[in-house]
């Protein structure tokens, strides 16, 4: 099967699947009929929303960090989870005190 006839088929034009072969993104609606062509659930190609943990992102960084070792990176990691803990139960415990 040819682009143009994918493209027919799902109602899209030719060029869109011309400029996603060379790596755009397509627009939503092109999402959407290649999707529904392909009797693909649309949702599958988008990420769910999930809560960020602003402690997992920070310690993710920490690894990247090209100028630390694996070694420091995880005691790094480890000061700022033992921080991180202590300062957090100090604000629960804060928080309990004056309800």
């Amino acid at each position: 099967m040819t682009w143009r006839q994918v493209a027919h088929e799902a109602d899209v034009s030719p060029s869109s699947l011309t400029r996603m072969s060379k790596g755009s993104r397509p627009d939503i609606d092109t999402v959407a009929s290649l999707a529904s062509w392909a009797s693909l659930d649309p949702a599958t190609f988008f990420p769910k929303k999930t809560e960020i943990n602003p402690l997992s992102m920070v310690t993710a960084y920490i690894h990247r960090d090209p100028s630390l070792t694996p070694e420091a990176a995880s005691a790094l990691e480890q000061l700022v989870r033992a921080t991180h803990s202590q300062l957090a139960n100090r604000h629960n415990n804060h928080q309990r005190q004056n309800r």
